[in-house]
């Protein structure tokens, strides 16, 4: 298995990184993320490759994406149905006609019926200036006319949360504006800060990919 590491890695950068990392032999990845907004972007990627099985793994508060190719050889050799005999006379009713259509079954990722219009998703490390830059884009957000249905925070922002944090205020003004703010549960423990969180719901983190991929816009800082 080829464990890529794609942290802040997004579009074009993305996909190059992606193209330049593999082979072409692999047949397994295991790919470090930032969070949900990137699996769109590497299944489109990986998908025409004949990769599958896209599946989201929360590691110690870490996010991976893991995918395995279709086995070609195992589909080849699965047997075909034979043609159904057609009898002589039918002597009871026939069975209804079943049609089928040429539309594409949605990705099981991507099969979430869209019930909010936007959300935010902060998963960066919350070192002292970083800190301070979240903090002002939460206090811009407080300002904004237009806010988010979500804001869900993932692995060192959920520092951003604690009670004794100067961000918190801003979380409980915006939670106060019917915002949903989601803190990651695997994160807030991983970091030692379950005890201290201050404002918002503590939710595991397949709760937060539900609510994101429920979203039409997701913006992820």
């Amino acid at each position: 298995m080829l464990m890529l590491n794609a942290l802040g890695k997004h579009g074009g950068e993305l996909v190059n990184f992606l193209r330049g990392s593999m082979k072409g032999s692999e047949n397994e990845l295991k790919i470090l993320i930032d969070g949900p907004i990137q699996v769109e972007e590497i299944r489109k990627f990986l998908e025409p490759l004949d990769f599958s099985n896209f599946v989201l793994e929360d590691d110690d508060g870490n996010l991976y994406l893991t995918t395995s190719k279709r086995d070609k050889e195992i589909e080849s050799a699965a047997p075909s149905h034979p043609p159904t005999p057609v009898a002589a006379h039918v002597a009871e009713a026939p069975a209804p006609i079943q049609t089928t259509t040429s539309q594409t079954q949605p990705h099981p990722i991507a099969n979430f019926k869209m019930t909010h219009s936007t959300g935010v998703l902060i998963s960066c490390e919350t070192g002292k200036y970083k800190k301070i830059f979240m903090t002002k884009i939460l206090s811009s957000l407080v300002q904004s006319k237009i806010k988010p249905e979500v804001l869900a925070l993932m692995n060192g922002a959920v520092a951003l949360a604690a009670y004794n944090s100067p961000s918190c205020d801003y979380l409980k003004e915006l939670e106060a504006a019917n915002v949903k703010i989601l803190i990651s549960e695997s994160c807030a423990d991983y970091m030692g800060v379950t005890e201290a969180i201050g404002v918002g719901s503590v939710v595991d983190m397949s709760e937060i990919f539900e609510e994101i991929f429920s979203c039409e816009k997701v913006v992820s800082l």
